[in-house]
């Protein structure tokens, strides 16, 4: 239980007291407010980070993911055309390089591939050069 202020006898001394008491209350006050103020400023300026990075991560993954499976087409619209041909030309090494190759390009996830390198850019201990 704290202990009750002395109440001044004298008039001035009871101005003075309260004056006193009401400044360092201001005082108080000021400081909690500030401390508040810089408080919310942090968690919006971390927000704003974590936002950033978000934004970052998904537009690198978006072109991840885009690219990739641009690639993918672009090399089973060859492996397919490598097959015509070894159809049309009775050509059994050209198709079986064909499916050989359609075989190897369908084992390969590409997600897999993708969260493989996200993994690596979130990691703070990985120095590796990463090329998009």
């Amino acid at each position: 239980m704290s202990k009750l202020p002395i109440i001044p006898t004298s008039p001035v001394s009871i101005v003075t007291t309260s004056s006193q008491n009401l400044i360092n209350s201001w005082k108080d006050y000021a400081k909690t407010r500030e401390l508040e103020i810089t408080k919310r400023d942090q968690i919006k300026a971390n927000r704003d980070v974590g936002l950033a990075q978000i934004q970052a991560q998904t537009e690198i993954l978006r072109t991840l993911i885009s690219e990739t499976f641009a690639e993918r087409a672009t090399n089973f619209d060859k492996y397919f055309a490598l097959l015509e041909s070894g159809f049309t030309n009775h050509d059994d090494q050209k198709i079986n390089a064909a499916l050989s190759l359609i075989v190897e390009q369908t084992k390969v996830s590409p997600m897999a591939q993708v969260t493989k390198l996200i993994n690596k850019i979130n990691d703070p201990n990985n120095d590796d050069i990463i090329e998009i």
